[in-house]
């Protein structure tokens, strides 16, 4: 029997033993990588200045005018404080952000200046500061932060490592810019100096309703990660500024007149032509058809839209001429959308900004197949009368239950 109690003892303190060294490495694993650490700094220091610019070649001679590196310096000065070095994209438009230490005796103001590849300076190239030069009281998010629609911050970080270099910096963001997945941008530390302590300057700009997060952290010489100090930074954009339509119907135009085939961006409603005269000086848009010639496709309907302030009329079935007409203006088809309609097009100054790069100046959209009308997944950016810039969506072609053609759109219209 005493046998028996030894021995159940001895298997007992064998199995803490076990147990004590398991949580022992536990705690070592959870804690390997504590050795990188990742400091956000909530403000600058008095003698620090950000410069947030970008330069820009002639697009005239682009071939000819590339951009290799660009200096900053003092005003007045032909001494670089920072040099940086443009990559294969670049070559014609460089946007950067630097912190920089202000000299006692300094102007307070910095000259940017673009260098080709002879080492000469470019000097047909223009440079834009943004914000001010330099940044006139920059934000900069240290923590979980509340941003405006549209407004820039940045994110002020120092790693450092206790062990081992850091050859590699990671920005991660999440949502990306074009999908709901990660955005990694990687940055190469190549001065041995910075290895074990490295600071950098991320711009952010506010362009997605909602939350976003970022991460930074630190991968050795094999790339493989070592930190981040488990940190992670949040900009929050609470207020959704722009108004999402979904799944809206637009008919084919019928002879009789009941077809819901004219549609007002402000009110959200679909008219028949027996409604439109009343209503016409809100309605945006209407829906023309025409029969696709394609032997592929022959007799499938071509959806297209027109203002209708267009100068002609696209479907004299329907005078118009007596109507009111808003001055709604588009512009041409965008094809291949989806990704650039759910995920990029998400605030108001975003969709603002997306809107304006493109020429909105017609009138009527007018395809010559379904495949380029407003077919499934394409994209027509507008701008109303009152300045409120807004996409239209092209989710589907479709017919309903009593074999009526129709068109299902998605909107999406700052407030």
């Amino acid at each position: 029997m005493k046998n028996i109690r030894y021995s159940v003892f001895s298997f007992l303190a064998a199995g803490a033993v076990f147990l004590a060294s398991c949580k022992k490495e536990s705690e070592n694993i959870y804690n390997r990588f504590t050795d990188v650490d990742v400091t956000y700094n909530s403000a600058l220091n008095s003698d620090e200045v950000i410069l947030d610019f970008e330069v820009s070649t002639p697009t005239t001679s682009p071939a000819i005018n590339q951009i290799y590196t660009v200096n900053v310096a003092e005003t007045g000065s032909n001494t670089p404080l920072v040099t940086l070095t443009a990559n294969s994209a670049e070559r014609n438009k460089f946007a950067g952000v630097v912190k920089l230490k202000k000299s006692s005796a300094g102007t307070g103001t910095y000259r940017v200046w673009a260098v080709g590849a002879s080492g000469a300076q470019i000097a047909a190239a223009t440079v834009v500061f943004n914000g001010g030069n330099p940044v006139v009281n920059p934000v900069l998010v240290s923590g979980n932060t509340i941003l405006t629609d549209g407004q820039t911050a940045y994110i002020d970080y120092t790693l450092t490592s206790g062990k081992e270099d850091i050859h590699y910096i990671t920005v991660e963001k999440y949502p990306g810019a074009g999908t709901n997945q990660v955005d990694r941008v990687v940055t190469n530390v190549s001065d041995p100096s910075k290895r074990r302590n490295y600071s950098g300057l991320v711009k952010v700009v506010a362009n997605r309703t909602g939350k976003t997060s970022y991460r930074i952290y630190a991968q050795n010489s094999t790339n493989v990660y070592i930190g981040d100090g488990y940190k992670q930074l949040t900009i929050d954009v609470p207020e959704v500024n722009y108004r999402l339509l979904h799944n809206r119907r637009l008919y084919a135009p019928t002879n009789d007149g009941n077809s819901l085939s004219f549609y007002s961006i402000s009110k959200d409603k679909a008219y028949s032509y027996n409604e439109g005269k009343e209503n016409s000086a809100d309605i945006d848009f209407g829906i023309f058809t025409k029969v696709d010639q394609n032997p592929q496709r022959l007799g499938q309907l071509i959806f297209n839209l027109y203002s209708l302030s267009n100068p002609t009329n696209p479907n004299p079935v329907y005078g118009i001429s007596d109507w009111q007409k808003r001055t709604t203006r588009f512009s041409n088809f965008i094809a291949s959308s989806a990704t650039l309609f759910n995920y990029n097009l998400s605030s108001s100054s975003e969709i603002e900004t997306r809107a304006k790069a493109e020429t909105l100046t017609r009138t009527i959209l007018e395809g010559t197949q379904q495949s380029n009308g407003l077919a499934p997944n394409t994209l027509v950016y507008f701008v109303t009368p009152e300045g409120k810039y807004g996409c239209i969506f092209v989710n589907a072609l479709s017919v309903d239950y009593d074999g009526r053609p129709y068109l299902s759109i998605s909107i999406k219209v700052q407030k």
